[in-house]
């Protein structure tokens, strides 16, 4: 008997395993995988003398025996396949956690593969918090929860073919899970990523409202929004914008003009054109730092037009633009002109008490209806 061979193979692959048996009578083979008898199909081919086993994965791994046998005894000869792939995952975590602020959080996430992978953990965005977090055989502990520690945590599996995450979402809460799940859409939490923003980033305040703005029309809660356009960096032309906003799905703009800050969701893609409306349900407006005496607020399609249904409009010489009034306008090379316009009510509902090409509406946003951006900042959603 020729014996097959150990094996060692790529994930996605093929190979071959060879065994030729000679006898008196002649011997009936016959191939066998975990010691359960393989039959020729779309995984496996049997030919004389080999087996072809087809598009490999980690379920492939094991024994493959070769069994001969004929009316004057039997031989069997086994050799091992390994397969070289990215880490699988036995264990992951769940894609949202509740936990109580003040007690001691733990998930557990688990890997296989060869080669065999190393489990860590870390934190998206931003270190795991400081002095109180342990990694054990991917098992992660955050003692003494508070707040801050809410945010995207991964799981990371690695071996040297790639890397695997697995991802939760730890919102803490200040009661029990329970109440969380009936508060779901007003719970103190940061959507992950806007913390990168030059405008936002380092107010609580401004976080938490956009961030529950946010949260309904989230797709997931493994979603994490990342910056596609900041004009002081990326520069200010419009085409620039949609260079690297455009086909990324859903986005919001936030915009800051001295003290104001208002900005705009949209949950369709961004696109270049030539002045062409597309109607968005899901889009709206919202301001966080305007007139004084009025908070945040965010700001549906309900304007005096609003059925002419100018949700956001494409063209390649502007900027992120809402509304067919415009509501928000940023002009090409914004930060060089006092072009960018506002004026509530057309498309996007005017703050309470007034109307479509008042003077508090037109100013509501920026201060002034035309007006010089100091900052605009594009992020798009990621799953």
């Amino acid at each position: 008997m020729l014996t097959p061979a150990e094996q060692t193979r790529d994930e996605a692959g093929n190979t071959a395993f060879y065994c030729t048996v000679a006898g008196n009578p002649s011997p009936v083979v016959e191939w066998q995988f975990k010691g359960r008898k393989i039959l020729s199909g779309a995984k496996y081919l049997i030919k004389e003398g080999e087996l072809i086993v087809r598009n490999l994965n980690y379920s492939d791994v094991g024994p493959y025996s070769c069994a001969a046998r004929n009316i004057l005894g039997s031989s069997e000869a086994t050799a091992n396949l390994s397969v070289r792939g990215l880490p699988i995952f036995t264990k992951v975590p769940p894609l949202l956690a509740a936990p109580v602020q003040g007690t001691t959080f733990q998930v557990t996430c688990k890997a296989e593969g060869y080669p065999r992978p190393v489990v860590t953990w870390t934190r998206v965005g931003m270190p795991l918090p400081a002095g109180k977090t342990k990694i054990n055989q991917g098992t992660l502990t955050i003692n003494n929860l508070i707040p801050a520690d809410n945010g995207l945590y991964d799981c990371v599996a690695t071996n040297i073919i790639g890397t695997k995450k697995a991802r939760v979402n730890v919102a803490v809460q200040r009661s029990s899970a329970a109440e969380f799940f009936c508060q779901i859409g007003k719970f103190e939490f940061f959507s992950p990523g806007l913390h990168d923003s030059v405008i936002v980033g380092n107010n609580k305040n401004h976080l938490t409202s956009l961030s529950n703005w946010l949260a309904p029309v989230t797709k997931s809660v493994n979603s994490l929004w990342k910056r596609c356009w900041r004009a002081s960096v990326d520069g200010w032309a419009a085409s620039t914008f949609h260079s690297r906003c455009d086909s990324k799905g859903p986005t919001v703009t936030i915009i800051r003009v001295g003290r104001y800050i208002f900005g705009g969701y949209a949950s369709i893609s961004w696109a270049s054109g030539s002045g062409r409306y597309q109607y968005d349900s899901k889009a709206f407006l919202f301001s966080l730092v305007n007139k004084p005496g009025w908070a945040p607020v965010k700001l549906s399609q309900s304007g005096q037009y609003s059925s002419s249904k100018y949700s956001i409009r494409f063209d390649s010489s502007y900027g992120p633009t809402f509304g067919g009034g415009f509501d928000i306008y940023i002009k090409n090379y914004a930060s060089s002109n006092s072009d960018s316009y506002s004026g509530l009510g057309y498309t996007y509902s005017p703050p309470s008490g007034y109307s479509l090409y008042s003077t508090f509406a037109r100013t509501f946003l920026a201060g002034t209806s035309k007006f010089t951006p100091d900052e605009v900042e594009t992020f798009y959603e990621t799953t």
